[in-house]
């Protein structure tokens, strides 16, 4: 088999519940060279079913349980496309198109390594909240702006593939913030990060998620920033 232009990447635990409208957004991408991989981080859920139901055209991996930053390296080690998306079981795509789009911004500039886009926060059953468009608060994304605002959620990037392989995956040390220390050591190896100003994806939150999971990001975000001052590439 040809190798796709893209991969597309769901790294899934428990959460057959929203798995169903990530899948259904991914299949509906309307570029055609693409490939759907999910990885099962060892759900106890109905995630299996869910995954089987939503059509053979998906690539499934299940594995046993360890951990985002492990399962997300094993993805990469899988993926067979050119670029590399991913996108988190509770998120899913606004449109056909966004596969389209980030493919077209590397297209027009391309000296790209990563394209960011926006998001729309929408509530635990997946209703609108607000649209986020993070370009108006950090016209370029370079370290300086990471670090500021640090718009890193995954669901709403697409990445050369040689960048995640030279940055050397994610860290399995974190257990959370591993998306924005990704970013951290992406930048500071001189990579190029542009904008698609479009709003592409739903990211779902969930207060009590949110509540739980705050003491682990703040420990694992401070670690990140440490290691980023401690850099010998840290510019003047």
């Amino acid at each position: 088999m040809n190798a796709p232009d893209v991969s597309i990447i769901v790294v899934t635990y428990n959460r057959a519940h929203t798995l169903r409208q990530c899948l259904d957004s991914i299949r509906m991408q309307t570029y055609p060279s693409k490939e759907i991989l999910v990885l099962d981080d060892g759900s106890t859920d109905d995630t299996a079913q869910v995954i089987r139901a939503c059509g053979e055209d998906i690539r499934y991996h299940p594995l046993e349980h360890q951990g985002l930053s492990r399962a997300r390296n094993s993805s990469l080690a899988l993926a067979r496309g050119k670029w590399i998306a991913f996108l988190d079981s509770d998120d899913y795509y606004l449109s056909p198109d966004v596969t389209r789009d980030f493919l077209g911004r590397f297209l027009e500039d391309p000296a790209l390594d990563v394209v960011a886009s926006g998001w729309k926060i929408v509530n635990p059953d997946g209703l609108p909240m607000a649209d986020v468009a993070p370009w108006e608060q950090a016209p370029v994304f370079d370290l300086e702006s990471c670090l500021f605002w640090k718009p890193t959620f995954l669901s709403t990037k697409m990445f050369r593939r040689e960048v995640l392989e030279k940055a050397g995956g994610f860290d399995p040390a974190f257990e959370s913030t591993m998306d924005t220390d990704l970013f951290f050591r992406i930048l500071l190896d001189g990579s190029r990060i542009g904008w698609l100003r479009k709003i592409t994806s739903g990211l779902r939150q969930s207060p009590d998620a949110m509540m739980r999971d705050a003491p682990s990001e703040a420990f694992f975000l401070g670690i990140a920033i440490e290691r980023v001052f401690a850099s010998p590439q840290l510019p003047a």
